[in-house]
């Protein structure tokens, strides 16, 4: 299976699995235009495929409150493992409370 095709079957199952949460494809990279103008996209080297949160309840403290949990889905081919820089952004994801997950298919989302 495809990087394309795993990427597009984690995002079809995120809103099974977790009801109101979204997703954002983050290409990144460096586009070069006629004259040699260079400008970066996406958030950052090493950021996620897929980028986006889930809704989460919080408990009796803060009763009935909704807050965002940070999602970040690193999508690989199997036998593919993420970058240095992959991996540190997604430790960071984790160390600060969010879901940082390398999804190899469908089954990674639901296991996380």
């Amino acid at each position: 299976m495809l990087e394309r095709d795993i990427l597009k079957a984690c995002m079809l199952a995120i809103p099974e699995i977790w009801p109101g949460a979204r997703v954002f494809r983050n290409n990144v990279g460096i586009a070069e235009f006629k004259g040699g103008q260079k400008v970066a996209y996406g958030l950052c080297n090493g950021s996620s495929d897929l980028i986006g949160w889930i809704p989460r309840v919080i408990d009796a403290s803060m009763l009935g409150t909704t807050l965002a949990q940070f999602l970040a889905i690193e999508c690989k081919a199997p036998g593919k493992r993420p970058t240095p820089q992959q991996r540190r952004f997604l430790n960071a994801v984790q160390r600060a409370g969010g879901l940082a997950i390398v999804a190899h298919g469908r089954e990674d989302i639901q296991d996380a």
